[in-house]
């Protein structure tokens, strides 16, 4: 495996020489495309939210980046919610996927909606978002 995918390894999950060395090939090949992953941020932005518990209100964002799958706290500007997280996780994955294969992801993933069922279903609250990628700059 490339050096600097083992330093980014050991710096950022601190993962030992010997966990290295039982990473099976697929893995380390998956693992050999982070650098290009990273050339990614990852958006999940409201576009329509009504009676939501966490306040997730339109306009606002998550925002990951391929570190794996890391939410900037420091840039989203949605209250984080599990109900929310999990839905967008299946979606994102979706970029994973395309640059392992070797292509570009697509702009637009989809949108999602939380995972409360909405007062119309014996919920309550109920968050779509839209989910896109932007190449980071």
């Amino acid at each position: 495996m490339d050096k600097t995918i083992v330093d980014m390894l050991r710096k950022e999950v601190g993962i030992s020489d010997e966990d290295l060395n039982k990473l099976t090939p697929e893995a380390k090949r998956i693992l050999s495309y982070l650098p290009e992953l990273r050339k990614y941020k990852i958006f999940a932005e409201v576009i329509e939210s009504k009676y939501c518990q966490v306040q997730c209100k339109v306009g606002q964002k998550f925002v990951f980046t391929a570190n794996p799958l890391l939410l900037h706290t420091n840039e989203s500007t949605c209250p984080p919610c599990i109900g929310a997280l999990v839905p967008i996780d299946a979606v994102i994955r979706q970029v994973f996927d395309n640059v392992v294969e070797g292509n570009e992801p697509d702009e637009f993933l989809g949108n999602v909606e939380c995972r409360d069922k909405g007062l119309d279903h014996g919920g309550l609250g109920k968050v779509k978002f839209k989910v896109y990628t932007v190449k980071a700059a």
